[in-house]
């Protein structure tokens, strides 16, 4: 409703008041889609034909694309760690079956 009376007032009236709280919603709703907080995106879509029963489930994920790709980077760096760690381990016990 707000911005709705922004944009009769403020774009198409040429109240300059009104036209800063249009422009101010309208960045600030580009500003959330540019860093993943727009609307989400559709998971599944079929055709419902009459008799289907079907179930809306919603995964309860509050976190932000940014701090999923900031958690799934980190679980990349721990899994690329564990790994070498295994292959410096592995490389030190046939080192020492080759010494004896």
């Amino acid at each position: 409703m707000l911005r709705r009376k922004a944009l009769r007032s403020g774009v198409f009236g040429g109240d300059r008041t009104w036209l800063r709280v249009f422009i101010t919603m309208f960045l600030w709703r580009r500003i959330k889609a540019l860093f993943g907080f727009g609307d989400p995106q559709p998971v599944l879509v079929e055709e419902a034909r009459p008799g289907d029963r079907f179930v809306v489930a919603h995964e309860n994920n509050k976190q932000s694309r940014r701090k999923r790709r900031k958690l799934d980077k980190k679980a990349a760096k721990k899994a690329d760690k564990q790994a070498a760690k295994t292959a410096k381990k592995t490389a030190k016990k046939t080192a020492t079956k080759t010494r004896k």
